[in-house]
Formats: structure tokens, C-alpha cells, sequence
């Protein structure tokens, strides 16, 4: 039998109906764990520091503070953090911000299932910044 790493995953996200929709289709993969989760940037910036996830799939718009100013505190606490940003809003300025930022990718709330959870493992296998 072999034996996966569990990506442990936080989901930052001010939309409930979004953050648990997320939240269940993360626990259906067998490699994935959601460890935590917040509707707001300021949040997500304590809960990181907590919890140290594996990934951080954090919305961009949010109240108290965007994805965007969340992604950069993380960042610059924790250099080797991985953050995927997600938005409803498609473009290239949002993923050019994101990397700006420091995220380490961008998507819009349209992709499939499937290749979200491929694009997680892909990030979580890349070396470490």
C-alpha cells in the first residue's frame, strides 16, 4: 500500500457558501486536509501562523483585508508560504498582482475540481522558494 502526503490546506474566503463548498471538495481527495479556515485577510494572517499549512487558497476581495495585503503579510513572515489566489474575476492583472504579491499562482472560481486539486499537488511539489 502506498502512502500519499497529506497536503494540509487553508481556504481564506469571505463568501460561506464558497468557503464550504471548498472546504468539502478538498476532504473528497485522500492527499488533502483542510486544516483551517476564515472569511477575512487579517484572520488568515493568525491562522497561518498557527496552523502553517501546506497551501493557502485565498479569494481576493475580501472584507477587513484583501487577499492581496494578506498574501504579502504571510509572505513576508513566513518566505517558503505557498498562497494560490482565487477570484470570480478573470485576467492576467489579478495573476500578475498575485505574483507581485507573492503568491505562487492564480485561478479563477471557474476551474474544474479535479484540476484544482492537481494544481495544489503541482505547487506543493515544486521547490520551496
Amino acid at each position: 500500500m502506498v502512502k500519499f502526503k497529506t497536503i494540509r490546506v487553508m481556504l481564506v474566503d469571505d463568501h460561506n457558501l464558497v468557503r464550504h463548498a471548498l472546504g468539502d471538495l478538498i476532504e473528497k481527495f485522500d492527499d488533502l486536509e483542510l486544516v483551517a479556515q476564515t472569511d477575512n485577510g487579517e484572520e488568515a494572517i493568525h491562522l497561518y501562523s498557527q496552523h502553517q499549512p501546506d497551501i493557502v487558497l485565498m479569494d481576493i476581495d475580501m472584507p477587513v483585508m484583501d487577499g492581496y495585503q494578506a498574501t504579502q503579510e504571510i509572505v513576508r513572515r513566513f518566505p517558503r508560504a505557498r498562497i494560490l489566489l482565487l477570484s470570480a474575476l478573470s485576467g492576467h492583472i489579478y495573476g500578475d498582482m498575485g505574483k507581485v504579491a507573492g503568491a505562487a499562482g492564480y485561478l479563477d472560481k471557474t476551474i474544474w475540481p479535479e484540476a484544482l486539486a492537481e494544481i495544489i499537488r503541482t505547487i506543493c511539489d515544486a521547490p520551496t522558494p
